[in-house]
């Protein structure tokens, strides 16, 4: 993964740069498993999950 300039003040908001990312996509760059004691179909629902509503 390239290291990437994250924006600074307001303009993160317009910038395409993601700063939101599931747990899936953490646990593919560090090759962790977050939830493996959770049963498979639970674990997949939370570890997709992005949520965007906190970006006004």
């Amino acid at each position: 993964m390239e290291n990437v300039p994250q924006p600074q003040g307001e303009n993160w908001k317009n910038s395409s740069v993601s700063i939101i990312s599931s747990v899936n996509d953490i646990e593919d760059l560090t090759g962790l498993d977050f939830f493996s004691n959770i049963p498979k179909d639970i674990q997949e629902v939370i570890e997709n999950y992005t949520d965007t509503s906190i970006i006004p």
